[in-house]
């Protein structure tokens, strides 16, 4: 029962952190994804190096490998760049979908189908939204990071009176 109680309350405790600094857990997942390309890029260059010392062969350099490392680098170093540039990469991606949308709607009105006007207003709201999403991409990439922490928070409230619920239960169990 310890057990649960300290993951609820962890759950928490972290929830209420993603809540407070969304933005910067963003920032710290891209180092984290900056900091898995750099280890086996230099893993592979510190290979190379040692392979050809110790038994005189000839490869290539691992260009693989450098390139790891220094993508790897960069995302550590300037982390808010990605974020911003997979943002915008989403952004223009719903806008091509949604004049893709209208112009697949006109062709349809073109050859005599009915289309409703609702038929309009989503590819419209879809490019509404990314609009925006280019305004802000450092806010917006923080939102999933803020809604998953009012989940932790929720599930650690529930966990917690579930588990003082059932506890007392298994009390008045025992007592009877």
């Amino acid at each position: 029962m310890k057990s649960i109680i300290i993951r609820a309350i962890a759950s928490i405790i972290i929830g209420c952190l993603l809540m407070a600094y969304p933005e910067k857990v963003t920032d710290w997942l891209v180092i984290l994804v900056g900091c898995l390309f750099l280890v086996p890029g230099i893993y592979s260059i510190v290979s190379y190096w040692t392979l050809r010392k110790e038994d005189g062969i000839h490869m290539g350099l691992p260009i693989a490998g450098v390139g790891s490392t220094l993508l790897g680098i960069w995302m550590i170093l300037d982390s808010t760049f990605f974020i911003k540039a997979f943002m915008m990469s989403i952004a223009i991606l719903l806008i091509v979908v949604a004049v893709n949308r209208i112009i697949n709607n006109v062709r349809a009105r073109k050859y005599g189908a009915y289309v409703p006007w609702i038929f309009y207003v989503f590819p419209v709201l879809l490019m509404a939204v990314s609009g925006f999403v280019m305004s802000k991409p450092l806010e917006i990439a923080g939102i999933p990071f803020y809604i998953l922490g009012i989940s932790m928070i929720v599930y650690g409230i529930i966990e917690l009176f579930n588990t003082i619920w059932l506890h007392n239960m298994i009390q008045k169990l025992k007592n009877e």
